[in-house]
């Protein structure tokens, strides 16, 4: 089930907070992203799970923030690929790499787990009460977009 309407952004973060990011979509054309799973063993090893789940955009529409004491660096994992972390608490957040000459604009792939809650699931309806287990009614998400593998992807190399 697509997005109702399109975002013209949305926001994520790693998990201590310390680097933030909001990725904009100039225009409902960019939406939805392209999506895709990877079940590589770099991808396994690096997330810590048995699919990793990413969306790309482009570069250029994505803005970062980090805390004073945080940053999103990059390792080399392979010749012309890198894998964006969280410097103080490791989150994987982005997979990218370099584009040859002749492979046009820069597309970053941003892990979907990494999406802020709230944009993720949606918001809490109001009114309702955390059941037993801390769980509240939620509605409107872009989990369900964002989550579910473009069959039509961006086309991007093995990583």
């Amino acid at each position: 089930m697509e997005s109702p309407s399109p975002p013209s952004s949305l926001t994520g973060k790693c998990l201590c907070g310390g680097v933030r990011y909001t990725v904009h979509f100039p225009s409902p054309a960019d939406w939805p992203p392209a999506r895709n799973t990877c079940q590589c063993t770099q991808c396994r090893q690096w997330t810590g799970a048995l699919v990793a789940t990413f969306f790309a955009v482009r570069s250029d529409t994505v803005t970062w923030t980090h805390a004073p004491d945080a940053e999103r660096r990059e390792y080399q994992s392979s010749a012309r690929c890198y894998r964006g972390f969280c410097t103080r608490c490791g989150s994987s957040l982005t997979w990218r790499q370099e584009p040859a000459e002749a492979e046009g604009e820069p597309w970053i792939e941003i892990a979907v787990g990494t999406v802020d809650e709230e944009v993720l699931l949606g918001p809490v309806v109001e009114g309702t009460k955390p059941a037993d287990d801390g769980a509240v009614q939620r509605v409107g998400g872009l989990g369900a977009v964002l989550a579910r593998p473009d069959t039509q992807a961006l086309s991007l190399s093995a990583k």
